[in-house]
């Protein structure tokens, strides 16, 4: 289930996996995490597993999840919770995923250590449980992500990221937007550019509008990326 809410500009979306046997259970932890991304305005992609043996297969084919909500025991699996973590860490060599686990009762799992959980959640979840655990993977991701900015946008049914960095400048083409990039590629996709000027964190501003207004009856108008501007931008953003 893909989920957004607000604007897509410079807002990352994040792959979430829930993954437990009980669907009840399932179920009631999809729909807190998407009652929680709404209120925090949070895009994200939340996908559910049945079995651990299905999320394994599914990071063994090249998916990649940020935030992964994994049940320790499977009445009917070939493998466990946290025989699935473990695969995900050492196999796939995949440290950057968050994992919390969740149990009917808090119980000590010498294996957890290797796994390096985020988290332990005992059942019967609660919102306000899983909130914490939400916002405690934000505060991670922020860090490991070390105040990088990136434009996320929605082209068809899927999400994109893009370094703000590797942005030359925007251009309108009626109700599109046309990205340039700085390898010489563009993508396109609807939207504005007064939502690319709003979120681009002051990188850009308007050039020329005068003589931009003008091109508009020809429906382009262009966001330019100011180098000196930017670089100003960039080292506030580092020092704050």
């Amino acid at each position: 289930m893909l989920v957004f809410h607000g604007s897509l500009y410079n807002v990352p979306v994040y792959k979430i996996a829930v993954c437990d046997d009980d669907k009840e259970t399932a179920a009631q932890l999809e729909r807190y995490l998407s009652d929680i991304a709404a209120g925090l305005r949070l895009p994200c992609d939340i996908a559910v597993f049945h079995s651990a043996e299905h999320l394994r297969r599914a990071v063994q084919e090249g998916t990649r999840y940020d935030l992964i909500y994994l049940d320790i025991a499977f009445a009917e699996d070939e493998i466990n919770g946290v025989q699935a973590g473990l695969f995900i860490r050492e196999t796939c060599n995949d440290y950057a995923v968050s994992i919390v686990y969740i149990s009917m009762a808090e119980r000590t799992f010498r294996e957890l250590n290797d796994t390096h959980p985020l988290y332990f959640l005992e059942k019967p979840l609660t919102c306000e449980q899983v909130e914490k655990t939400v916002k405690i993977f934000l505060k991670v991701a922020a860090q490991r992500a070390g105040g990088r900015e990136v434009f996320t946008y929605k082209k068809g049914h899927a999400a994109h990221t893009v370094p703000v960095k590797d942005v030359v400048y925007f251009e309108n083409l009626a109700r599109k937007v046309i990205m340039h990039l700085s390898d010489g590629t563009q993508a396109v996709f609807y939207g504005s550019l007064k939502e690319a000027h709003e979120y681009s964190g002051h990188a850009f501003f308007v050039s020329g509008v005068s003589r931009w207004l003008h091109r508009a009856e020809h429906s382009s108008v262009a966001v330019y990326r100011c180098p000196a501007r930017a670089a100003r931008h960039d080292a506030h953003r580092s020092a704050v």
